[in-house]
């Protein structure tokens, strides 16, 4: 096993090791881990077996075989920025829409408070 395959199997290693630290404390949730699990697998395995990266491009077509790496990755990370944007599209919209109902709402409990804070004249004023 050559220097290249022992460095990109601890590389592999250590990021799998963050991302499972990084769950069990709570910091990254397990549906973002989820990405980022994969990117370790594949490290360790083109790590551990660089011959595979060869045939697979060899496969594809494609003639620069280092080439194929980058082309996957570049690949996931414009679907995670993609799915990204949406998430924060949708946590925008609901921000918004909870911010008219908190509106609403203080708009009805000051409309509330002022009637409970006004006396009764109707009635009492014909009475004198």
């Amino acid at each position: 096993m050559s220097l290249y395959n022992l460095v990109s199997a601890a590389a592999a290693i250590l990021i799998a090791g963050s991302i499972f630290l990084l769950v069990r404390r709570d910091q990254l949730h397990t549906r973002y881990a989820i990405w980022w699990i994969p990117l370790a697998v594949a490290v360790l395995v083109v790590g551990l077996f660089p011959g595979l990266n060869d045939r697979l491009a060899w496969m594809l077509g494609i003639a620069y075989p280092p080439v194929l790496p980058l082309i996957i990755g570049l690949g996931m990370l414009i679907i995670k920025i993609l799915l990204m944007d949406v998430e924060r599209s949708r946590n925008e919209q609901k921000l918004h829409r909870l911010t008219q109902r908190l509106g609403m709402l203080e708009c009805e409990l000051l409309g509330k408070s002022q009637t409970a804070d006004r006396p009764a004249t109707g009635e009492e004023s014909s009475d004198d």
